[in-house]
């Protein structure tokens, strides 16, 4: 849930879902990958398989939000969130979501400085929130420089730095976020 779907003002490089009320409609919007590509334009696929947390059953409704942004934190894309896979297998230290997202524009169209973001959401029912327990990076320059195939990205305490100035991991443990690059042609 951003800021700017429920109505607030976003605020450049810092994470707005720590206060966002619960509300569902905008969950597990995936985009399809775009269908109108010029020859020699390739879209970023990523297959989010799974995320390593110490205490991974424990989350309720679980999701990542997918942004991508600018050094100074701006929004380029419209935000995706994958769906909560009920009944998604699970064990004690991962959450299985086995979604894909497709980038909207090509990445020779893209700035060279952006980054992707991935924030690890879940619901507190207690607090009728939506709350973000974590997140990972990748910049445009690590996804071009690994080409397609599998990734594990560190995991990072909250709240997100869209800024990218602060990196403290979220745990000690050799936890990572899962996932599968490719690459669409057009």
């Amino acid at each position: 849930i951003n800021a700017e779907y429920m109505g607030m003002a976003a605020v450049p490089g810092k994470s707005d879902e720590e206060e966002a009320p619960f509300v569902n409609e905008n969950r597990g919007k995936l985009l399809p990958c775009p269908s109108k590509l010029r020859t020699g334009d390739q879209i970023l696929s990523i297959q989010i398989d799974n995320i390593g947390l110490k205490d991974a059953p424990t989350y309720l409704d679980p999701f990542i939000n997918i942004s991508v942004r600018d050094l100074e934190g701006n929004e380029l894309e419209t935000q995706q969130d994958t769906a909560h896979q009920p009944g998604s297998k699970r064990d004690a230290q991962q959450v299985n979501f086995n979604s894909t997202v497709f980038l909207q524009t090509p990445i020779d169209r893209m700035q060279n400085d952006l980054a992707i973001f991935f924030e690890f959401r879940h619901y507190k029912p207690k607090k009728s929130k939506i709350s973000t327990r974590c997140w990972a990076m990748m910049t445009l320059d690590e996804a071009k420089n690994h080409g397609t195939g599998p990734l594990a990205l560190e995991i990072y305490a909250k709240p997100a730095d869209y800024l990218r100035k602060r990196f403290v991991r979220h745990s000690v443990k050799p936890l990572y976020l899962h996932l599968v690059l490719d690459l669409v042609k057009g």
